[in-house]
């Protein structure tokens, strides 16, 4: 005995009438002092070159991408010494109004947390919970 299941899956122009544009915002760091000089991570390998410029020309490509498409991009400024800062995704989560800052477990990135801490306080974010190291 076999039974055969029918599935109808929604069109492209269906799954388009049902989608709604939201504005996001983005907080972004320039890759001025990107570099790998240590390994964190599986996909950091200090013996593979960086080209910072080309880096950058990505970078900025992604910026006018998110502004192009209606989203607002905030930029903060790269710590020299910082090398990962251009990862500012990984400095916290912003959910109504109130930053949930990031504590960075390696030691190498731990001094970003009190830059983007106070980016966000300079930035309008009163109202956070940013762990100490």
């Amino acid at each position: 005995m076999s039974t055969t299941l029918e599935t109808t899956l929604p069109s492209a122009e269906q799954i388009a009438q049902v989608r709604v544009p939201t504005c996001r915002r983005y907080l972004m760091c320039p890759p001025r002092y990107f570099t790998v000089e240590y390994s964190i991570n599986p996909w950091m390998d200090p013996e593979k070159p960086i080209d910072t410029g080309l880096a950058l020309a990505q970078w900025t490509v992604l910026k006018e991408t998110y502004e192009r498409l209606g989203h607002r991009v905030e930029v903060i400024d790269p710590e020299p010494g910082l090398p990962d800062m251009v990862f500012a995704a990984n400095s916290g989560t912003v959910i109504g109004g109130l930053v949930l800052g990031a504590r960075f477990r390696a030691e190498q990135r731990a001094a970003e947390a009190d830059h983007f801490r106070r980016w966000f306080l300079r930035n309008g974010y009163a109202r956070s919970s940013c762990p100490r190291a």
